[in-house]
Order: structure tokens, then C-alpha cells, then sequence
């Protein structure tokens, strides 16, 4: 009975001595193996295992023996040069020994980055609608004001008034190129896949600056 039990269970399960020797396993199918049993069967693990694998198996086997407690966590592992994953559960079923049974959780990994994709897309919908949503108000706002300035520039002769008027207008015509500057910025950074770095000269960078703070100001800054 008690082999037909341990056979039904579709898991892997292995026998690891404290040490990290394995003394016995049950696989229903061994291509699931990541090594073949005359590889593995009583040889240690940290002689077989890649590194890191082999070193937290290692820490969790002394860890299920002291504590007496089970141990679960999740590593992966190329088997027949596929990367899987997979859940391990680890217990101790003797004064030196523990039992692992371990599981292939690949295609609930996969399902579990498919619904994350999905949410981040869903987010990334909302996120574009609602940068639509007030990059339209931010544009109707200085074509409004455009649309205004320019019908009364049109239907007055009054000197003061008409360069008023067109002052508002070039402004506004700036808002809206700084805007528009900003969104080709947003789309280089999209696309960019890697930092560029160039060096910068301070002193133009400073002079471009404040001649734009003098245009729009109407007096020259200066520097200390």
C-alpha cells in the first residue's frame, strides 16, 4: 500500500542525507530528471548541482533538521537544456535525513508572467488615456487663447492693443512648442534601450537658458 501510494504521487521526492547525499528518490518519469540516478544516487549534491542551487539546498536541508519544521522555496534548473521551475518542499524524516519533494511549476510561472503582461498592459492603457486626456486639455487651452487673441488683433487698429495681442500669441505659440518638445523627449526616451552619455558644456547650456528667461521675461538676467 505503501508503494502505491509514494507510486500515485506525481512529484519528484528524493531521500537527502545531512550531508547533501541523496539515498533514494521516486520519479514517475524520469525524463523529469534533471540528472540520471547513477549521476546523482549517492553522490552529494554540492558535487553535481550548479553552485547556487547546491548551496541553498544545503542551508535548507540543516534548516528543516534544526527547526524541524517544513521548508518550501522555489529555485530553477535547465533540464535536457530547458530552464524550469520549480517548488520544493523540504522536511525531515529522520534524526539525519530529510525528504524533498519537489514539483514543476513552469507552466503556472508562465501563467502567473502572462496575467502580469496583461495587467501591465491594461495599466499602461490607462496611464497613455489618461496623458491624452490632459495633454488635449493643456493644448485646447493655448489654442483657445490663440483662437481669442488673434479675432481681436483682427478687428482693432489700436497699436497698443495689437502688439499686446500679439505678444499673447507668440507666448502661447511657445507653450505649445514646449509641450510638443516634450512629447518627442518622452518618445526618444520610450525608444532609447541604453543610456547615452556626451559630455555637456555648462557655460552654453546656462547662456541658452537665460536668453530664454530674458525673452520671455522682457529683461537680461545676470550672472554672478
Amino acid at each position: 500500500r505503501q508503494r502505491a501510494l509514494v507510486s500515485a504521487i506525481p512529484d519528484l521526492v528524493f531521500r537527502i542525507a545531512r550531508d547533501g547525499t541523496f539515498l533514494d528518490y521516486h520519479a514517475n518519469n524520469l525524463a523529469e530528471l534533471a540528472y540520471r540516478p547513477e549521476e546523482f544516487m549517492r553522490h552529494r549534491i554540492e558535487d553535481i548541482a550548479p553552485p547556487q542551487n547546491a548551496a541553498r539546498t544545503m542551508n535548507n536541508i540543516h534548516k528543516a533538521l534544526e527547526t524541524g519544521k517544513e521548508v518550501v522555496y522555489e529555485y530553477e534548473l535547465a533540464v535536457n537544456g530547458v530552464p524550469l521551475e520549480f517548488e520544493a518542499r523540504m522536511v525531515a524524516s529522520g534524526p539525519d535525513e530529510v525528504l524533498l519533494i519537489v514539483r514543476n511549476i513552469t507552466e503556472r510561472k508562465q501563467a502567473q508572467a502572462r496575467d502580469f503582461e496583461l495587467e501591465l498592459e491594461k495599466e499602461r492603457t490607462r496611464l497613455l488615456r489618461q496623458f491624452i486626456q490632459k495633454m488635449s486639455h493643456e493644448m485646447r487651452t493655448p489654442l483657445s487663447i490663440i483662437n481669442s487673441s488673434t479675432y481681436l488683433l483682427a478687428r482693432t487698429d489700436a497699436h497698443e492693443v495689437r502688439r499686446q495681442k500679439a505678444q499673447v500669441i507668440e507666448e502661447q505659440v511657445q507653450r505649445m512648442t514646449r509641450l510638443v518638445d516634450m512629447l518627442l523627449l518622452l518618445l526618444r526616451l520610450e525608444k532609447d534601450t541604453g543610456a547615452n552619455y556626451q559630455p555637456v558644456y555648462l557655460q552654453r547650456l546656462l547662456d541658452s537658458l537665460c536668453a530664454q528667461v530674458a525673452k520671455r521675461q522682457g529683461q537680461q538676467p545676470v550672472l554672478d
